[in-house]
């Protein structure tokens, strides 16, 4: 057995080293969001546990994880520019803009803890200092790579009430009515009437007393909607084809979801006609928008397979075949990683990663009662929407 030669010895070594350099990044990144944003998320989580109205937020760290995933080749690639000489401003650009973006995030944050929606607040600012904190210990084209799957956190804030309950209240109206008029096209005998509570489908079966069914926001299909547009959005991205394809994606999910609300809506009613109230409310609206949600996402991934189906590559890829001779450390055309970036650990990074966790360690000891009034203002705030105007939809009278 022959030994290793040393210059296979080195590239092990800078191998490591670059693997080991960028781990401890990404790894400072990671434990100083989460350290600030510990409470917000624990907050946002157990509601979503709690609540069926945000329950699709559970789902966001998974598709995020993914995203990163797919991803991986190209970041890696990407930080390789870090060790590119530069100078004058260029040489100061991504530093100076991530302390810029994340002093902005740190400083809104501090606002919203004083408010009466520091969640919002809190979750709304969480993209902008990840980003930040990318361009301080990496640079802007890794932050270019990374940039949707950041934003695709902004999906862990929760919709502003008021929002929420003008256009919840603007589609109850209008499932109610479609559902009403589907609902006498099979021949049951229904109208249509309104209340402080919302729209109100009286059903007069021939067998027993009449029916009355309250459509109120939280029925509306509104939460299924909010939750649909993740699965669409997250679909429409990974789904390789034009732009045009893609925004066709986000466009129709939209009727979709408002069109199974309403057979929903519609199937309540049936049942109720034919079965009384108790089975309606009890079996088929305790489930309706899980099963309502799930439903839309595997039509809508059945149509982008039909619709937007693309050819596979071929196999090998003709750019990063041996032969080829390429710039970059990454295939342009498939996203190959060809040369693993050898990224060294120098004395900028050091202090760098050392001033974030100084900063971050500060901010835990200022803003430790900051926490608390969010916490407080939080279940005053956020929450009081939920509570008033929690789920009627479809219960009689």
């Amino acid at each position: 057995m022959q030994p290793k030669l040393p210059t296979t010895e080195k590239m092990t070594l800078a191998l490591n080293q670059g693997r080991l350099s960028v781990a401890l990044k990404v790894s400072v990144i990671t434990i100083a969001v989460l350290a600030l944003y510990y409470q917000d998320l624990n907050m946002v989580f157990t509601g979503a546990l709690t609540s069926e109205t945000t329950y699709h937020i559970l789902a966001i760290p998974f598709l995020f994880g993914y995203l990163l995933y797919r991803k991986r080749k190209m970041v890696g690639a990407s930080v390789q520019s870090n060790q590119t000489p530069a100078s004058g401003f260029q040489k100061y650009f991504s530093m100076l803009a991530g302390i810029s973006l994340a002093a902005a995030a740190i400083l809104v944050y501090w606002y919203g803890s004083y408010s009466f929606t520091p969640i919002e607040y809190h979750m709304l600012t969480l993209p902008f200092l990840a980003a930040g904190l990318i361009l301080i210990l990496f640079n802007t084209q890794t932050l270019r790579q990374l940039l949707f799957p950041i934003a695709f956190l902004f999906f862990l804030t929760p919709p502003p009430d008021e929002i929420l309950y003008g256009v919840g209240s603007s589609l109850a109206n209008l499932s109610a009515s479609a559902s009403s008029s589907l609902a006498n096209l099979f021949g049951m005998h229904s109208s249509l009437s309104s209340s402080n509570a919302g729209p109100v489908i009286t059903l007069l079966p021939p067998s027993h007393a009449t029916l009355p069914f309250n459509v109120d926001v939280a029925c509306s299909g509104i939460y299924s909607i909010i939750g649909f547009v993740i699965f669409a959005v997250f679909i429409a991205y990974i789904t390789r084809g034009k732009l045009g394809n893609k925004l066709a994606i986000l466009i129709m999910g939209i009727p979709l979801i408002l069109a199974l609300n309403v057979i929903r809506i519609t199937a309540i009613l049936g049942i109720g006609d034919s079965f009384g109230e108790n089975l309606a409310l009890t079996l088929f609206h305790d489930i309706g928008a899980t099963v309502l949600m799930f439903f839309g996402v595997i039509i809508l991934l059945a149509i982008t397979e039909k619709a937007f189906k693309q050819p596979k590559p071929t196999s090998p890829c003709p750019t990063c075949n041996p032969t080829a001779k390429l710039a970059e450390p990454f295939c342009p055309n498939c996203g190959k990683q060809i040369k693993f970036p050898k990224v060294k650990l120098v004395r900028g990074d050091v202090a760098k990663i050392i001033g974030v966790i100084l900063i971050v360690t500060v901010l835990l000891s200022i803003q430790a009662p900051v926490f608390v009034n969010a916490e407080s203002a939080s279940s005053y705030g956020s929450n009081s929407f939920r509570s008033t105007y929690r789920c009627l939809g479809c219960n009689a009278s």
